[in-house]
Parts: structure tokens; sequence; C-alpha cells
């Protein structure tokens, strides 16, 4: 049985690292690419944090555990990819980001603090740095303490490069201002034939955008990316330290994306494109044989435990639904009729429920509360700008690509599970580092 890492960074795009963009400075990211498998079509089941674990733990989607948004809590009954590894005997570990508002002790995991020493930033005031550079000192010493009586399931999971965006030094001076880009759809999209509350939000609060915050955020956030990528290096430096690398499979991904301008919107929310719901996901599997290194199939995170479990050489329980990704390289390409699903709830800004599907030509989404419909040819429009889903001549295609959506949403349960609402902070001594509380609070708690 191998060592598994799992790595999990915050609101990083699919194309924010050096082999899918080499503008982006990632020499470890690249290495874990150039040595590993990478998935270049890879989709979050929720473009949002919290449903996005959720499903990275459990294996299903958001609505079959009933965590919809911030400040739902994932239950302690469901099965999640700790408590599969400890059962195998291993030890489990967690360090950063959970946001799950459950105790991390309940859903499997031995060990959630750790010494945290021996790592240093020169220049670094951002507590979300310092916090990202503390994780990962846990998690490195957590590794060079590790006796190999027992193999170890360790999390890292880091807040960068999540809003706010800031210039990490030294980071910042591997960019100049030549490498900032306004996306295409911030021009080609104007927005007529999308939801009424995009171009609303387009208008309004952080979305009131024009290139030269666009410009100001993308290289902030370039440099918040290469310093996950300085993260993830002291990573794989104590591993080759410990000469664990043959023994240890290592996998990294985000929970979701993040809009940078695109369609003239800012961050995240309840919106479907590509720019928020792909993520990078990649995996370092010593010993393994591929037929294909570079993936392009569409795949989707609820197969991060069963991929976790099937890298490290054990069998995959058929709780994890969303199965493992690893049959995928043995085949010389993918499947004709791949289709991928995916859903959202709501955004601290409004309240749109969506469910949808990708497949290798369409996207069509159905916003079911409002009842909209999006649809886009991927082939011709990659960028999404132009809704089709009204178009006449498409009314058969669509009527299909909503029929999928629907059967998929009713087999799996559509919202039979009550969500489990975290409880409120009435103040900040309630709150524990690292997001390890139950409690939420701020503007979220209003909403649940």
């Amino acid at each position: 049985m191998k060592n598994v890492v799992l790595i999990v960074s915050d609101q990083h795009r699919a194309d924010a690292y050096g082999y899918m963009d080499p503008s982006y400075k990632t020499p470890s990211i690249n290495w874990l690419v150039s040595n590993g498998i990478c998935f270049t079509k890879a989709v979050c089941a929720s473009a949002q944090c919290t449903p996005s674990r959720a499903s990275m733990v459990t294996g299903l989607y958001p609505h079959q555990v009933g965590v919809l948004q911030i400040g739902h809590c994932l239950s302690d009954r469901y099965h999640t990819v700790a408590k599969e590894f400890k059962r195998h005997g291993y030890q489990t570990a967690h360090f950063g980001k959970w946001h799950l508002y459950s105790k991390l002790e309940d859903q499997g995991y031995d060990v959630i603090d750790y010494d945290d020493g021996g790592l240093s930033l020169k220049g670094v005031e951002s507590s979300n740095v310092m916090e990202d550079v503390k994780r990962t000192a846990r998690a490195v010493n957590y590794i060079r303490n590790s006796d190999g009586n027992r193999p170890f399931f360790l999390t890292l999971s880091l807040i960068n490069p999540h809003p706010p965006f800031e210039k990490v030094k030294p980071f910042d001076d591997l960019y100049q201002e030549s490498d900032a880009k306004v996306p295409e759809s911030f021009y080609a999209d104007d927005l007529s034939t999308k939801p009424v509350w995009q171009s609303e939000r387009a208008k309004k609060g952080e979305s009131n955008i024009n290139e030269e915050i666009i410009k100001d955020d993308n290289l902030k956030y370039r440099s918040m990316v290469s310093f996950v990528d300085w993260c993830v290096g002291n990573v794989l430096k104590v591993l080759r330290e410990k000469n664990l690398m043959e023994d240890t499979v290592i996998a990294f991904t985000s929970d979701h994306g993040d809009m940078q301008g695109a369609h003239k919107l800012r961050f995240k929310g309840v919106v479907s494109y590509r720019e928020i719901y792909d993520i990078p996901y990649i995996f370092y599997v010593p010993g393994l044989i591929a037929k294909r290194k570079v993936v392009d199939d569409l795949v989707v995170n609820t197969s991060l435990p069963g991929t976790l479990l099937e890298a490290a050489g054990l069998t995959v329980p058929a709780c994890f639904e969303g199965g493992s990704v690893l049959p995928h390289v043995q085949k010389e390409c993918a499947p004709d009729d791949e289709a991928v699903f995916f859903e959202h709830w709501r955004a601290y800004w409004a309240l749109h429920p969506l469910r949808g599907v990708k497949t290798k030509k369409w996207k069509y989404v159905f916003y079911f509360q409002d009842d909209f419909e999006e649809m886009y040819d991927l082939e011709s429009d990659p960028d999404e700008c132009i809704n089709i889903a009204y178009k006449k001549e498409l009314e058969g295609i669509k009527q299909e690509l909503r029929l999928k959506v629907d059967q998929w949403w009713e087999k799996t349960g559509a919202l039979n599970v009550e969500p489990i609402k975290a409880r409120i902070c009435e103040s900040g001594n309630k709150l524990l580092e690292d997001g390890r509380s139950d409690y939420i609070s701020g503007e979220w708690a209003k909403l649940i």
C-alpha cells in the first residue's frame, strides 16, 4: 500500500499552471504533470467551496449528501475517503481548510494539528499566506517524522489563490505587466442572451470592473498561484529527502476556478462557465504505466476518492459512486458518448439553482427555479458567449440534453436529502483556526 498526499488549492483555475499556460511560473506543479497524469478537462461537481469539497471526500454529488452551499454541514453518516483509508490501516491527517462544518475527527481524520515551525517567507504580511505557510509546515513536519510503520493519507488544504487577491512576495517579481490577460469573453459577450441576473451582477458589486481591474487581479492571482506552487514544492522536497517518492501517490486539485473578468464577471457565482467549473486534476502514481499521460476526457471530481484509493492499490467501494479516473489512462481516446454533470445552488449574491451536463460538443444548463435554459456549442463557441438554448432548429438536441440532465438528477436523489445547517457563530472566540470549526459566521450565516 502506498502513502497518499492530496494537495488542494482554493479557487484555482484549470489553466493556471505552467503546463496549460507557460506564462504561469509553477515548476513544482509542472513536475507533477511531467511525471504523472494530467486531466485537462476535469470539472468540479459544484463551483463553490463547500459543496465541491463534500464531493471530493464522499465521491457523491452535493445534493446526494445535502451540502448545497456554504453553511451546509456534511453529516458524519457518510463514508468518507479518510474513513476508508483508516479502515485499511492508514494514519489519516488533515491540515488546512475544511469548510464542511463537521468535526474532522468524526470524518475519519486522526491528526488535525502538528508542529508548524521550520518554513518561512520573507516579507509576508497577509494572514492567508502566513496560514498557508503554517499549513504546509505541518504537512512537511508530519512527513518528515513519519516512521514507515503505517502508510499515511495526508491532505494539505490551502486557502490560496482565493480572494482577496494580493501580491505575494517574492513571487510577484516573476511576472511583468505584459503577463496580465483580459479574457476574450469580456469583450465578446454582452450578456444579452444570458440570464438577466448576470448582466445585473456585471454592473454592481465586485463585478463592476474594467480592464485595469482585471489586469491587476490577474497579476496578483499569478503571484498567489506561484506561492501555491512553492507550497507544493516543499512537500515534494521532504518526500525526496525521506526517499518516499516511489512509495507515495500525490494528487493536486482545487475545489473550483475563478472568473478573472470572463463574461464581465469577477470571482464566482451561480453561473455555469468553464472558468469556475474547470479545475486542475493531476495525479502522480509511481509504477503506473499509462497509454496516455495527458488525458482530455471529461471527468468530474466525484471521482477523487476512488482515484486515490485505486492509485494506492486498494479496492474502490461502491459507495464512492464517482469511481476512479485511472481506467481512462489505459484507453486510446475518450468515449464518444462521454458526459459529466454539475450543479450549483446559490452564491452570496443570488439564489438561482442550476443543474447541467457537459459533453464533447454541448453544454446544457437548466435553472430549475427560474425556468431558464442555457446551451452552448463548445466546438464553435468554446468561450460560451452565445446562448443558443432558444433556437428552434436546435430544440431536438436541447430536449435530449434536458432529458439526460433530468434523468441523472432523479437517479441521484434530486433534493431528497435535507441539508444540515452549520451553527451560527455569535463571537469570534468560538472559531478554531484552519476552518475546523463547525460554526459559520459573516454574510453566509445570514443565508442559512
